[in-house]
Parts: structure tokens; C-alpha cells; sequence
């Protein structure tokens, strides 16, 4: 069969393909972007959410499950 040199890829099967100095990115930005437009995600804005920020110590988790020995 013949086969034709069409050069670098740059979408393939629904995945974009770029090409860095380091290595190759592949992504899905043209699908996600598709998706946020779609329902209407892209007109939203983001809202601080009210949470306590603390660390949370695994010892005294009372649903932990005893430790054996």
C-alpha cells in the first residue's frame, strides 16, 4: 500500500498532540473547552467556599479502625 508523509500531528482521535523541547504534550483543551461552552460553564466565575483549614491528625480519627499488637 502507499503511504503519505503528511508531517507532525497535531490532533489525533480526539487528543491534541504538541511537541516540546523536553518531550510531547498530549491534551484534550478542544474537547473540555466544547464541554464548558455546552453548558454554559464558560459565562460562570468561581466563589470562595467557607472551610475551616487545619491539619487533620489520623490518631484521633474515631472511625479508624483499632491497631493490632
Amino acid at each position: 500500500f502507499e503511504m503519505k508523509d503528511l508531517g507532525r500531528t497535531k490532533f489525533c482521535l480526539g487528543l491534541q498532540v504538541e511537541y516540546l523541547e523536553n518531550g510531547i504534550l498530549v491534551h484534550q483543551e478542544a474537547y473540555i473547552t466544547k464541554v464548558i461552552k455546552r453548558f454554559y460553564m464558560d459565562k460562570s466565575h468561581s466563589l470562595c467556599t467557607p472551610m475551616i483549614v487545619r491539619s487533620l491528625d489520623v490518631n484521633k480519627d474515631p472511625f479508624r479502625p483499632p491497631r493490632k499488637g
